[in-house]
């Protein structure tokens, strides 16, 4: 038989006799969306079920689900350790009644066992009067049955009260003495007295008591610059210092001083009538201006008058 009928006779017959393709369109089938459904449910079950599994053991807290019997529990993972919960509740106490508990009421296996009943001790054994306690033996040792000796009698408790305590308040500690104040050392005895005019009642001095120092009339005060020493080499002196006519000159007006002591015939005075002589020149020692303090010495022809007048005070 030929099958020359059956084919095609041309290719426009035969592409018009293929089934069309379905036209795709822009929105995903069905098997699509089953895919992403099953697999978002699967992530949501990995994500969400392990943190209310740990919510559901924490929030149990220990407690079975038989009469409140709490079980033992091996250690809870690390994400309930972390998440706080109510504290276990006791177990209810056992009843007397075995025959009343329920098959799943069982104790925990942490109580400890119960403990054994206090056994009273024992009695001591009877003796016979006139034995002791220890054996048969006496006092003695020999075996025999004496009376017991009597027990000494228990010596009765000391109550002595402690007497009360008492604090003596000691004595303040006195002050320690002040340290002594050292005086200066006296000074040495200067030899020698003051020259006193008698008009005014004041002394012939020194003044600054140096080598080359005029003398002048001051207020008698006891100062070594006031006490005249005479010396037996015909020298008026003081603080080692002689009194001297400046220049050795002769002259009204010549002012007299102190200077050191040098053998010069300038330095010869002496004390004759109540007049301080300068023996080279034979004239006096005189206060020049009046009374006043400072007021100059100067040597002078002798006259008589009271500015040229001296004692030894």
């Amino acid at each position: 038989m030929s099958n020359t009928g059956n084919k095609p006779s041309s290719f426009g017959q035969a592409f018009a006799r293929k089934p069309g393709t379905p036209r795709r369109g822009l929105v995903p089938g069905r098997r699509v969306w089953a895919t992403v459904a099953s697999t978002t449910a699967v992530v949501t079950a990995c994500v969400l079920l392990p943190p209310l599994i740990a919510g559901a053991a924490s929030d149990d807290g220990g407690k079975a689900d038989d009469g409140g019997v709490v079980a033992v529990q091996g250690p809870a993972p690390d994400s309930a350790a972390a998440l706080p919960g109510p504290p276990p509740e006791e177990p209810p106490a056992a009843s007397a009644d075995p025959a009343a508990a329920s098959p799943s009421d069982t104790p925990p296996a942490s109580s400890p066992p119960p403990a054994p009943p206090v056994q009273p001790p024992p009695a001591a054994p009877e003796t016979a009067p006139g034995t002791s306690a220890a054996g048969t033996t006496g006092a003695a040792g020999t075996g025999g049955t004496g009376p017991a000796p009597p027990a000494a009698p228990k010596p009765a408790p000391a109550t002595t009260k402690a007497a009360p305590k008492t604090t003596a308040r000691q004595p303040a500690a006195a002050p320690a003495p002040a340290a002594p104040v050292q005086q200066p050392p006296p000074a040495p005895a200067v030899p020698g007295n003051p020259l006193v005019n008698p008009h005014s009642g004041k002394c012939l001095s020194g003044s600054a008591g140096s080598d080359g120092t005029h003398l002048i009339l001051w207020s008698c005060n006891g100062n070594v610059n006031q006490k005249w020493d005479f010396a037996s080499d015909g020298t008026i002196r003081t603080k080692g210092l002689c009194m001297d006519a400046a220049w050795g000159s002769h002259d009204d007006g010549t002012i007299i001083q102190i200077a050191y002591c040098s053998g010069n015939p300038a330095q010869q005075f002496v004390l004759r009538n109540g007049q301080l002589i300068f023996k080279p020149a034979n004239k006096c020692v005189d206060i020049v201006g009046g009374y006043n303090d400072g007021n100059a010495i100067k040597l002078w022809t002798c006259n008589g008058g009271d500015n040229q007048r001296w004692t030894r005070g």
